[in-house]
C-alpha cells in the first residue's frame, strides 16, 4: 500500500495537472504540490475525514460527500461508532437507469408478459450486482419500486379501454415476479470495490 501511495506521489510530481484519486488518500492523507502528507491534514478543513464527520454533526451540517463510480460516498459513523465510508447510488445513474428501463418498457410493451418479466428480470440483476452494496439497500429498494411501478404504466398502455388496475397488476407480478433487491457485496468487501 505504501509503495502505491509512493508511486501516485511521484506521478503527480511528474504531472501536477492530471487527478489522482485513492480511499487511501481520503482516509490518511491528500497530495498537495506533488508531495504525499499523511498527517492530520485529510479533508479541506484541514482535519482527517473521520474528524470531519464528527465536527460536521456538532456544526449541524451534513458531512462532506464525494461522488465516485456511480455511488456518492459519505462518511459515516458505525453503528459500533467506528469511522465508515457509507455509499448510495449515485442520483444521475438512479435517474438514468430508470429512463433506460421505461425506454425499454415502451419499446417492447406488447411483447409477451413472460419475455418482460424476464428481459425486466436481467436488468434488475444487473443493476442489484453493481449497486448492491451493504449501505444501499434503501436505493435499491427504491429501484424495485420504480422499475414495478413504470412496468405497470406501461403494460396499461397495451390497450386503448380500461387501464389496469394494482389488483390486476399484482395478479401479474404474481404470476410473473420481478426479482426483489438483495446485496450482493459483503461488508468485508464492501471497502475494496467502490
Amino acid at each position: 500500500m505504501c509503495t502505491d501511495i509512493n508511486r501516485i506521489a511521484e506521478l503527480a510530481k511528474e504531472d501536477p495537472k492530471r487527478q489522482f484519486f485513492s480511499i487511501a488518500h481520503l482516509i490518511t492523507g491528500v497530495i498537495e504540490d506533488g508531495r504525499l502528507l499523511v498527517s492530520e491534514t485529510g479533508t479541506g478543513q484541514g482535519q482527517p475525514i473521520s474528524y470531519a464527520v464528527e465536527n460536521a454533526k456538532k456544526q449541524g451540517k451534513k458531512p462532506e460527500t464525494f461522488a465516485f463510480l456511480g455511488f456518492t460516498h459519505i462518511g459515516a459513523r458505525s453503528r459500533q461508532g467506528k469511522f465508515t465510508v457509507h455509499v448510495k447510488t449515485l442520483a444521475k445513474r438512479f435517474r438514468r437507469g430508470l429512463k433506460a428501463t421505461a425506454d425499454w418498457c415502451k419499446q417492447h410493451r406488447h411483447d409477451p408478459v413472460s419475455e418482460q418479466q424476464k428481459m425486466l428480470n436481467a436488468k434488475l440483476r444487473g443493476h442489484y450486482q453493481y449497486y448492491g452494496r451493504p449501505t444501499n439497500y434503501r436505493s435499491l429498494w427504491l429501484y424495485y419500486r420504480k422499475v414495478r411501478r413504470i412496468w405497470c404504466t406501461w403494460l396499461s398502455r397495451r390497450t386503448r379501454g380500461t387501464t389496469l388496475t394494482w389488483d390486476r397488476f399484482a395478479e401479474i407480478l404474481r404470476q410473473y415476479p420481478l426479482l426483489r433487491p438483495r446485496i450482493t457485496h459483503s461488508w468485508a468487501g464492501a471497502g475494496s470495490h467502490a
